[in-house]
């Protein structure tokens, strides 16, 4: 309830229910339990002492511990799919996100094929929606491939950080990229693989796009994020 009274009234967001397309205060449902997840960051040089001896981090970064019970199976929404889908909605733009906390292969396997459909679902309106994928980090390798293999060429934009390129490059056999130059090869290569009309990189020094669409307004969001950020961060 807190959460949703922050964003009730800004007119953006619409949850899909069996009533419709509500606010979320209105989406609230009392008997849902608490989503949790904990983040933590630390600076370059923390030491944890271990058994076998001293870990020490080389350079500043975060850790995102989730504690979602319920995203193990990441259940699709059909009244999501639904509303998304219906010819009166004017959606542009699809999230679809969360395969990095599914629990298994099989369970990846049945969620990608379910969204998959609903894509398919979505396409067939006479304005269809562009699908952006967030990819997330996967501890799993094979989940990671899955994703890779199956859902990354079926999306119109997908959106990575280093670690998660470091991850596609493992997956094909080859050695993280060293150096901004690297990433832009990779990131290149990545599209090139899949074929993806939009590909964005997001660093903590620094964002790259490699798109089909338009670059100018794509470099005009990449510098009103920044911008964003960069007064979050000051404020």
């Amino acid at each position: 309830p807190e959460q949703a009274s922050l964003i009730d009234d800004s007119g953006r967001i619409l949850i899909p229910t069996a009533n419709g397309l509500v606010t979320p205060g209105n989406a609230i449902r009392p008997d849902d339990p608490i989503r949790e997840h904990f983040i933590f960051e630390f600076q370059a040089g923390l030491t944890v002492p271990l058994a076998s001896g001293p870990l020490v981090a080389p350079e500043a970064n975060r850790v995102i511990v989730s504690r979602h019970p319920g995203n193990l199976d990441h259940p699709i929404d059909h009244h999501f799919v639904a509303a998304v889908a219906d010819p009166e909605a004017r959606i542009p733009w699809v999230l679809v996100s969360g395969f990095s906390q599914v629990d298994g292969v099989a369970m990846a396997r049945a969620r990608i094929s379910e969204t998959l459909a609903a894509i398919r679902q979505w396409r067939r309106k006479p304005d269809p929606p562009r699908v952006h994928l967030e990819l997330g980090a996967m501890p799993d390798p094979e989940t990671f491939a899955i994703v890779r293999d199956y859902l990354v060429p079926a999306v119109d934009s997908l959106g990575l950080n280093e670690d998660e390129l470091t991850a596609t490059l493992t997956l094909a056999g080859q050695p993280p990229p060293d150096g901004f130059a690297a990433m832009v090869a990779a990131l290149d290569q990545l599209q090139r693989r899949h074929d993806v009309p939009r590909l964005g990189l997001h660093t903590r020094h620094c964002c790259v796009t490699i798109t089909e669409n338009d670059p100018l307004t794509e470099q005009a969001a990449q510098l009103y994020a920044s911008a964003v950020a960069a007064s979050f961060a000051r404020l």
